[in-house]
């Protein structure tokens, strides 16, 4: 079992899959499990039980022992967990995002101020706004820019936003009708130009210098909405 090297530990153990042809088939170097830690996990359990017998031949009781080795494992889990968090802190910042809300029918929106994590908002983690709104008791939809109509909100999606651009959300049951001012929160954020993706700008850059032929699109001029103000 390869007693002899911790690492190795367990990594015999496999399984045959009886569902092929109605007889077992050895699935080893498929579907294996392996009990061997994370090499950080181990790391972190080494210098924890070395903690705690240096504790114990120093004359330190098990029990005190014990709790010096924890609080040693603990505070290296969450020093590394913070590590963790705030280097992606740095691949993806927080983000500012506007939720103009409809909570009653024939009134005006509400504004919110949010952030994203992780490069995403999701309405299910805000608990504030879960509070405010009921969701996902009561269903709600929000604006999709490029379908151009409101689409039902799952439970746990999460949605990625750019800086500028802003979520209009309503009860499923509302209209149109129903949610004063909507037109021109609509407009403003239909105004709000996009990223254009890498792999276009390389496609439209390679080109450049080229005419426009039959298999290429004419490129228009775009009519741009000044909108600075909603109120």
């Amino acid at each position: 079992m390869g007693a002899s090297v911790p690492e190795n530990l367990g990594r015999r153990y496999f399984y045959c899959n009886a569902r092929r042809a109605g007889k077992p088939v050895c699935a080893y170097g498929e579907d294996t499990w392996s009990p061997a830690l994370a090499d950080t996990l181990r790391t972190r359990l080494n210098d924890a039980l070395e903690l705690f017998g240096n504790e114990v031949r120093s004359g330190s009781s098990i029990r005190a022992a014990t709790n010096k080795g924890l609080a040693a494992f603990k505070a290296a889990e969450r020093a590394q967990r913070e590590a963790a968090e705030f280097s992606n802190q740095l691949v993806n910042p927080p983000v500012g995002i506007d939720i103009f809300i409809y909570l009653e029918a024939g009134d005006m929106y509400l504004q919110e101020r949010r952030s994203t994590s992780n490069g995403c908002y999701s309405l299910y983690s805000d608990s504030n706004l879960c509070d405010l709104t009921n969701f996902p008791a009561r269903r709600w939809s929000v604006y999709d820019r490029f379908i151009k109509k409101f689409i039902p909100i799952p439970t746990f999606s999460n949605f990625t936003v750019i800086k500028g651009e802003f979520l209009v959300i309503r009860p499923s049951s509302f209209a149109d009708k129903d949610c004063e001012g909507l037109d021109r929160l609509i407009l403003k954020l239909e105004s709000h130009e996009l990223p254009e993706p890498q792999h276009l700008k390389r496609i439209r850059g390679a080109g450049a210098g080229e005419g426009s032929g039959p298999s290429k699109r004419v490129r228009h001029n775009k009519d741009v909405v000044d909108l600075t103000d909603l109120d």
